[in-house]
């Protein structure tokens, strides 16, 4: 007779955006206890408990979570570097003190929800760190200077602290999300996607449901691209 998983608790951070919502849901409906941790508190029926971080209270407000629910299974990043596409953004019109907000504070904010995280994490000897990036890294456009600078830094931050973080039994991976149903000039991009379509959402999320499960426990450093070959 098959045992039930037991629920494992998953917290959320960044930018609660539809990517990270459509994860919450999925994984809520597979009976798993949801946390949120980011800027603002957010009211959904599938969150458990929010937790607000504001200016550097990274180590208090995560050290609070491990005293009360002792253990993180995953942690799920998205600072929604899709967003930040704009084809008005380029490298000629952004000024110092823009490039510091824009580039440096979503870099500084997976740094620290890694670090602190993971500190704990360290001690129990289990945990999985997973990162969700755009395919603006691999595939710059036009008004994709923001977006492909971070996806790009961030890659190489996986890489490097996969090397940190093996020898405690965590893992830490990227997934990079192409285009999905209802993205902007869907009929173009569907003639330079060799599979001919825009992605199920579906199909992103039982990526991320993969890496956040025991399924994936050897498999570390890596960055899986889900975009129909896109950027092949």
């Amino acid at each position: 007779m098959c045992q039930k998983n037991k629920p494992r608790n998953i917290v959320l951070a960044g930018t609660l955006n539809p990517n990270l919502l459509e994860i919450g849901k999925l994984l809520a409906a597979k009976n798993h206890n949801l946390f949120y941790f980011g800027n603002e508190q957010h009211k959904t029926n599938f969150i458990k408990e929010n937790y607000k971080v504001v200016n550097n209270s990274y180590q208090e407000v995560i050290d609070k979570f491990f005293a009360k629910f002792k253990k993180a299974d995953a942690l799920i990043i998205d600072i929604g570097t899709c967003n930040l596409y704009n084809k008005s953004v380029c490298l000629k019109n952004i000024d110092q003190n823009a490039w510091e907000e824009i580039v440096e504070d979503p870099l500084f904010k997976v740094f620290c929800y890694v670090k602190y995280f993971a500190k704990n994490m360290t001690r129990l000897r289990s945990g999985k760190i997973l990162i969700i990036l755009s395919t603006l890294g691999q595939n710059p456009k036009k008004g994709s200077f923001v977006a492909s600078t971070i996806d790009t830094a961030l890659k190489s931050f996986i890489l490097s602290a996969s090397k940190e973080l093996g020898r405690y039994n965590l893992t830490i991976c990227g997934l990079c999300k192409g285009y999905f149903e209802n993205a902007i000039n869907e009929k173009e991009l569907n003639t330079q996607i060799p599979l001919g379509r825009l992605g199920n959402i579906e199909e992103f999320l039982d990526a991320v449901d993969f890496f956040s499960s025991k399924k994936s426990n050897y498999i570390n450093g890596q960055i899986l691209t889900i975009d129909g070959g896109l950027t092949s």
